[in-house]
């Protein structure tokens, strides 16, 4: 199944979140649903505008959340009313509350078939913590994995992680934990633990597990453990 990140906006250029939110752009995701469709894609997975809880994309929700939903919402119902379409729309924040509560840019559930959520080996500005202090920070910080646990099912979804992966500890000011067996572990085993739809580790870039030995043979391990215990069961 194919899954997608869609941009609300290009990277740069006068287009904006006000503009989207009155239907200016709804041709466009007219026109990738056509082609989606057309292409034999039309159950594809949608993340449309992904990690809006954040600043570092241009569709960011922090400034304008009823913006962004109302955006949101545009896009959700062109693309669905393209004949044949039966996407899966992910909504889908960026563990933790750093520029805002993703619960506030919260489309809907009519407008929402899916919640994820992206989720990287990292506690921000803390150089200093330990593999298992840094999963006790993504289990429990607001917008970690327990609330998006608790969110999926106040809202009647089925969860997912989309993104996530290691990462080396220059990234988010010295808060990555680099080559962490224990961060892979703890995940895949959450994902087990839980009703998670699907997951996707980002092997791209400084995230790759070729990168990162220890961790890459707890992929492999935890991975072939976790198909062993589905064949029994």
């Amino acid at each position: 199944k194919l899954m997608l990140g869609v941009p609300m906006l290009p990277d740069d250029g006068p287009d904006s979140i006000a503009e989207g939110a009155r239907g200016d752009y709804n041709q466009y995701f007219r026109a990738l649903a056509q082609n989606l469709v057309r292409y034999g894609q039309a159950s594809s997975s949608l993340r449309i505008g992904w990690e809006m809880n954040g600043t570092w994309y241009r569709w960011s929700a922090v400034a304008d959340p009823s913006g962004w939903i109302a955006y949101y919402r545009q896009i959700v119902t062109t693309m669905r009313s393209v004949p044949g379409a039966h996407f899966t729309f992910v909504w889908n924040p960026n563990i933790g509350t750093r520029s805002m509560d993703a619960a506030a840019a919260y489309p809907g559930d009519a407008y929402v078939d899916e919640i994820g959520m992206d989720v990287y080996d990292w506690e921000w500005n803390t150089p200093e913590a330990t593999p298992q202090s840094r999963w006790d920070w993504i289990l429990t910080h607001p917008n970690g994995l327990n609330w998006l646990a608790d969110f999926g099912q106040a809202h009647f979804k089925p969860i997912s992680l989309p993104e996530w992966g290691l990462a080396r500890p220059e990234e988010n000011t010295n808060g990555g934990g680099g080559d962490d067996p224990y961060y892979i572990r703890q995940m895949l085993e959450w994902c087990a633990t839980h009703d998670v739809a699907h997951e996707s580790y980002f092997n791209y870039g400084s995230h790759r597990l070729a990168s990162f030995p220890e961790a890459a043979r707890a992929y492999r391990s935890s991975i072939q453990e976790l198909a062993r215990l589905a064949a029994m069961s």
